[in-house]
């Protein structure tokens, strides 16, 4: 029997020593520590298993329910139209349809204001173009695209980031360093003396 994405992440976390206890939960709480995982260990997941994980598959193994059936999905058509014509990438596009998939999921029928989607779609697009270290990322000039101030899409990223678990990084670059030191300090395989020598050698990153 051909083995499925969920297989590859449990078989992933188990070599690192990371509990997938989470994946048992409930949806809320496998959906943050879906998005936990993919925005901090992306990258190195897909390195280490040869090719990335198909994160949708993932959660159709977990059964969790479809999020095009909510009524806020139509928000995911107009953020990809946007973001199309904005000239972002199909991944960057998939990773928006993906976050929103999971909000909706996650706040079930409590998000406030929903009828200002402008402000949600500009959240959207800030919040795609931090995980993903696409510029422009000012709020205000996001924000004039859609028509609305900086700090509403500040106040929109910070709910979308609260409730999905994700975490952000400045920088490429810091973002791996974060990563192998959660992997390999953090787990107790290597001490922070060796992991500070072997990142100024060059060996780590």
């Amino acid at each position: 029997m051909p083995r499925g994405e969920l297989d590859r992440l449990r078989d992933w976390l188990t070599h690192w020593s990371l509990s997938a206890d989470a994946l048992q939960g409930r949806v809320p709480e496998r959906l943050r520590f879906l998005n936990a995982l993919e925005s901090r260990f992306d990258e190195l997941v897909a390195k280490e298993l040869g090719q990335p994980l198909d994160w949708w598959q993932v959660r159709r193994e977990l059964e969790i329910p479809s999020p095009t059936t909510h009524p806020w999905w139509s928000v995911a058509h107009l953020s990809a139209r946007a973001l199309y014509r904005r000239e972002l990438g199909i991944a960057e596009i998939e990773r928006m349809e993906r976050l929103w998939g999971d909000f909706v999921l996650i706040v079930g029928e409590e998000v406030p204001a929903l009828h200002h989607v402008e402000g949600w779609l500009a959240g959207l697009e800030y919040l795609v173009r931090r995980l993903a270290f696409v510029a422009p990322t000012r709020q205000a000039a996001i924000g004039r695209f859609y028509g609305v101030s900086a700090s509403t899409v500040s106040l929109r990223y910070r709910v979308l980031v609260d409730t999905l678990g994700v975490v952000i990084f400045d920088h490429p670059a810091r973002k791996r360093l974060h990563a192998l030191r959660a992997l390999l300090v953090e787990s107790g395989r290597m001490d922070e003396a060796e992991f500070q020598a072997r990142v100024l050698a060059g060996e780590l990153v």
